[in-house]
């Protein structure tokens, strides 16, 4: 995944992409649901490294994109290979006032 690699630049050309109407199928599967090979979804990946913008960004298209039941436990609650959520790595990292500060949880 772009974002893991520290390749911000390669997930803005991904959400332009989301937003020249591709299907909602096509963008829960090729963005916001996908996972890595250690289970971790993009939207993991940006909360754990603090980059606030673009987690803005993902949460807006999820909102839009996923429903109710899939943001809270396919987005929020997704956990990775060793059982942790986009909070705990928050956490982990030292970034969990990106959610506060910015109203996403």
């Amino acid at each position: 995944m772009a974002t893991k690699r520290g390749n911000i630049g390669s997930l803005q050309k991904v959400l332009v992409w989301a937003k020249e109407n591709p299907t909602t199928e096509e963008i829960n599967k090729k963005l916001l649901l996908v996972t890595d090979k250690e289970g971790w979804t993009v939207w993991q990946l940006v909360a754990g490294r603090g980059y606030i913008e673009t987690l803005l960004k993902l949460w807006k298209c999820a909102k839009v994109s996923l429903t109710t039941e899939e943001v809270n436990n396919k987005f929020l609650l997704a956990t990775d290979n060793d059982e942790r959520t986009v909070m705990h790595l928050a956490v982990q990292r030292g970034n969990i006032e990106t959610f506060k500060n910015y109203g996403v949880c």
